[in-house]
């Protein structure tokens, strides 16, 4: 996979995961301080928001890192924490699925959830074919040969 595919990937997985972290951090901080949106009864004045506001910050932090990262010669790493932050956060989805329901966002938690797998397989893909790729490149024929 070409370095440039790499950035890509890396780019495109940023932007709606800090859309995502943004978005979740407003309306937990609006349901925490001021009883409204999604969250408004459950997180009104409970400190147990905190795990949500964490998350959701820790999103835009990594979302901010991965788009930072992206064009550096070797992604690798980049794309392992890209592959790690999706499989914790779109597992934690399912697990906790319930909680899209009873505040009436599961739309908003289908559309997340898929994001989460789709990026873990494009993630995967640009570190699969990145090691592929040397040994690929090396059984080629040579041109003139």
């Amino acid at each position: 996979m070409t370095h440039s595919m790499r950035t890509l990937i890396l780019r495109a997985d940023a932007i709606p995961l800090a859309f995502f972290g943004l978005s979740g951090i407003t309306m937990d901080l609006l349901g925490y301080f001021a009883g409204i949106g999604a969250w408004k009864d459950v997180f009104l004045n409970n400190p147990l928001a905190i795990g949500a506001v964490e998350a959701h910050g820790l999103a835009i932090i990594i979302a901010v890192l991965l788009i930072r990262h992206a064009a550096a010669q070797d992604t690798t790493t980049w794309h392992v924490t890209a592959v790690a932050v999706h499989l914790l956060l779109g597992i934690c989805n399912l697990v906790f699925w319930q909680v899209f329901i009873d505040v009436a966002i599961a739309p908003i938690g289908v559309v997340a959830t898929a994001y989460h797998f789709v990026f873990i397989i494009a993630n995967g893909a640009a570190l699969f074919l990145t090691r592929l790729s040397p040994e690929i490149a090396s059984a080629m024929p040579k041109t003139g040969e």
